[in-house]
């Protein structure tokens, strides 16, 4: 089956395998791969996509703060004074044991 794009096939595919190799390299360095059992398989199988879903957690937070720590075209400030703007003048602080 021929892709019109193939990056999201075959590239992918290969990043992912060789993402799974290193980390069965790093949990099991005196074993190859396929020389694991099943069980061992399916451990370096979980910690790649944990490693890969955190990542992307990484990736989608930054991108999160980034877009929304910048003025959005078409939007109004906080007037002063309410929950989104200026903050009021505070009070002035009693010191323990000490009067206004």
């Amino acid at each position: 089956m021929a892709y019109t794009q193939p990056s999201g096939s075959f590239l992918h595919a290969c990043a992912y395998s060789s993402l799974l190799l290193a980390v069965s390299r790093e949990m099991f360095p005196t074993q190859p791969f396929f020389d694991l059992p099943p069980d061992k398989r399916r451990i370096v199988d979980l910690e790649t996509g944990n490693l890969l879903l955190q990542s992307r957690w990484k990736c989608d937070s930054a991108q999160f703060a980034t877009f929304f720590s910048q003025p959005q075209a078409g939007s109004q400030e906080a007037p002063a004074g309410t929950v989104l703007g200026e903050q009021p003048p505070q009070a002035p602080q009693a010191q323990p044991g000490g009067y206004l």
